[in-house]
Order: structure tokens, then C-alpha cells, then sequence
């Protein structure tokens, strides 16, 4: 802020009230700025989460009051719990003597059944396979022979595929952290996995899928229309950042330690994109001169609610 300094309100002074005025507004305006600065945050404007802080912003809805009633609407399809036609299990429970009379049925033929099914989940318990490899002394050569383990069988004690697999998905999908995993797991099935073991399922998780990524990024390159963004998240307590390119059908993650054109760059999908580039006019991506670009309509919203805000006083009432 450019504060006069008093040899500048002397001379105002000095040149009488028109240079007074034009010295205030101009004070103003700078301060109008700097508040307006001040007022911006990512639920108004097109600045990222990350850059909020601590601080917490309440949200405000921007959808008007309806006409219709909460919950489903006429029409709509509900969905409830179907009864099984091959249930796993069959409970029979048997009429021992009448209700009113009280003579002995047990003896007396069933002419029916009333049935209730309950869906539940058995007891989940871990089960441990052993692997034997044969070995044979060959009676020609004299050879010891010793069979081949399957290739995910690589330790003498090890989790199996299925837990890492569960623990891939609650980590990355789930998003629940390492160690609630590894409590979840000591819960349920009393066993304790380390930290280590489930980063590195998700390591054999992205090799995986890498293949599936690979194809998804190559069709995303070739597409007509794709939304790019970033956010903000903590790696090893170090800001990243989270690139996302989709389509209604296809999305691609990744995670990079920069935002701007290094990181879009080093992704590899923009530099070859032809198509229509949909984005929240962030600088960036208005280097690549060789597409089409198309502004999404958060950007917009954000800076009419700032506008609708900002011009109002905190009585409620209008500048």
C-alpha cells in the first residue's frame, strides 16, 4: 500500500480541497484492494484450498428452495433387501405343543412355513495355506530336484494377495489411514500387518494397474473435451500436488510435487492434447497454444459470490 508521506499531505493541504479529496480516494481505492485481498478465499474465488490455512470458511449454498418434497420423488424406482431363492443356510424352527390348547405337536404333520431371511456377514477369519515343494533325489545323477514355488509365494511366511488387495483399497479408495488399516486388521481377524507391508501392497497396486493407466492417459490424449485440475495435499508433510484429467468415462490421477507448467509438462498429457482443454482460467494452462480452451463455471460462481459478498456491509444492507 502506497501510504502519503507527510511532505504529500502537506502539499494537498496546500493546493486546497480538490487535491484533499483526490488524495483520499486514491487512499481508498488502496485499501479497497487490499481488503478485497484480504476477503478472497478458494470458496469465492479460483484460489486453491491450500492457500486458506487454518482458517475455516462457512459454506453458503448457492440452490434455491424447491417445490419438491424431501426423499423420493413420484416415480422413482426404490430399491430395498430381496429375499434369497437359495439361501446358504436353513434354520427350521419346530412348533412344540398348541398355542391354545396346549397338546403336543410333535408328532403332527407341517403343513407349511413362514420364512424370514437374514443377511449377515460369517465369522472373518484368516486361513493359512502351507506350499510344499517336493524333493526328489534323481537315482540316475544324484541330482537333489526341488519343485517350483508359485511366483507370489517368495517367503517362508507372508500375506497372501487378498489382504493385500483389501489393504490397497481401504488405503487408496477408502482413503482410511495406514495405521487404522493395520488396527482394522488386529480388530477383525487378529492379526496386526506393519505399515511396511501395506505401502508396499500399494506399490504392487500401481503395478498393476499401470498398464490400465497408461491406456487411460493415451485415450485422454486423443480426446475431443477433458477438464484438467489440481489441488493441494500433503506428501511426507510436504505440500503436492493432485493433477486430475477426465472425461464422464475416464480419469487420470496423479500426484506431483509442483502446479504449474513443469508439473503439466512432466504429466505429459497437455503438451500432446489437440482437443478442448476445460479448466479454472489458472495462468498455466494458457501456455499451450496448440488447443482450444474452455472455462468451467466453479471459477465463475466463486467470483459472482464474491461480488454478491463483497458489495454488501455486514448490516445486510448495500454500500
Amino acid at each position: 500500500m502506497n501510504i502519503p508521506t507527510s511532505d504529500e499531505i502537506r502539499a494537498a493541504y496546500r493546493q486546497g480541497e480538490e487535491a484533499i479529496i483526490q488524495l483520499f480516494e486514491r487512499l481508498i481505492q488502496e485499501l479497497q484492494a487490499q481488503q478485497d485481498r484480504l476477503d478472497k478465499n478458494s470458496k469465492n474465488s479460483s484460489k486453491p484450498p491450500s492457500s486458506d490455512g487454518f482458517k475455516k470458511h462457512r459454506t453458503k449454498s448457492t440452490r434455491k428452495t424447491g417445490s419438491k418434497k424431501s426423499g423420493g420423488q413420484k416415480g422413482h424406482k426404490g430399491h430395498t433387501l430381496e429375499p434369497s431363492e437359495n439361501p446358504d443356510h436353513t434354520e427350521v424352527h419346530k412348533v412344540g405343543q398348541c398355542a391354545m390348547c396346549g397338546v403336543t405337536l410333535e408328532d403332527t404333520e407341517v403343513v407349511g412355513y413362514q420364512k424370514r431371511q437374514v443377511f449377515d456377514i460369517p465369522p472373518i477369519q484368516l486361513e493359512v495355506t502351507e506350499h510344499q515343494a517336493e524333493i526328489k533325489i534323481c537315482s540316475c545323477c544324484g541330482t537333489a530336484n526341488t519343485a517350483s514355488f508359485p511366483p507370489d509365494v517368495t517367503a517362508s511366511v507372508q500375506y497372501g494377495n487378498s489382504v493385500k488387495a483389501l489393504a490397497a483399497y481401504l488405503n487408496n479408495y477408502q482413503f482410511v489411514p495406514l495405521e487404522r488399516i493395520c488396527e482394522f486388521f488386529e480388530d477383525v481377524v487378529g492379526h496386526r500387518p506393519s505399515e511396511a507391508i501395506m505401502l508396499q501392497a500399494n506399490i504392487t497396486c500401481a503395478e498393476s494397474v499401470k498398464p490400465a493407466n497408461d491406456a487411460i492417459k493415451e485415450q485422454l490424449i486423443n480426446a475431443n473435451v477433458v477438464n484438467f485440475d489440481e489441488t493441494g495435499l500433503q506428501v511426507e508433510n510436504k505440500l503436492n500436488w493432485l493433477h486430475v484429467a477426465c472425461t464422464p468415462y475416464l480419469t487420470y490421477y496423479i500426484v506431483h510435487q509442483k502446479r504449474g507448467m513443469d508439473a503439466m509438462d512432466s504429466i505429459g498429457i497437455l503438451p500432446e492434447f489437440g482437443g478442448r482443454a476445460v479448466h479454472d482460467h489458472w495462468s498455466p494452462y494458457f501456455g499451450y497454444d496448440d488447443l482450444k480452451h474452455g472455462l468451467c463455471n466453479m471459477p465463475t460462481t466463486c467470483v459472482s459470490s464474491y461480488s454478491s459478498t463483497s458489495n454488501t456491509g455486514r448490516s445486510g444492507q448495500k454500500n
